[in-house]
């Protein structure tokens, strides 16, 4: 698991948010802030920053072409762009709604850890149809 906690605060799929249907393209995760955010498999992260409608976030990409997209992250930075990490490895923590520089910390209406899998064709795939062990490092 991406998180200490197993509860799914918004799944995979269209959903209703603020009056509009849209694509949610991972899980949210019920954490709160400050909360451990682990790696579901081994690989290198590729990314370590802002991304638009994720907030801070780290993206790996794992040996079989898949990435992970942890979103909504706090600013103290645990891992850095090129960093190897393990499965289980803490990477970050869940962040604030706001960030320091009064910057939305991406779509979000409050604290929770969002995590989006993209398949070697960048393609967002449902992560409850995916058994993370596929997806470790060999």
């Amino acid at each position: 698991m991406p998180c200490d906690t197993k509860i799914i605060t918004s799944d995979f799929g269209y959903r209703d948010l603020l009056g509009n249907n849209n694509f949610h393209n991972g899980l949210d995760f019920g954490a709160s802030m400050g909360s451990n955010v682990y790696a579901i498999s081994s690989g290198t992260v590729v990314h370590a920053g802002f991304l638009n409608g994720y907030g801070i976030s780290i993206i790996i990409l794992h040996a079989n072409g898949y990435r992970s997209l942890y979103g909504h992250l706090d600013e103290k930075q645990v891992v850095s762009l090129g960093d190897h990490v393990m499965q289980g490895d803490t990477i970050a923590f869940v962040g604030p709604k706001y960030l320091s520089n009064g910057k939305l910390n991406g779509f979000t209406t409050g604290p929770h850890l969002h995590l989006t899998i993209f398949d070697s064709h960048f393609h967002a795939i449902n992560p409850r149809e995916l058994n993370f062990m596929d997806i470790v490092l060999i």
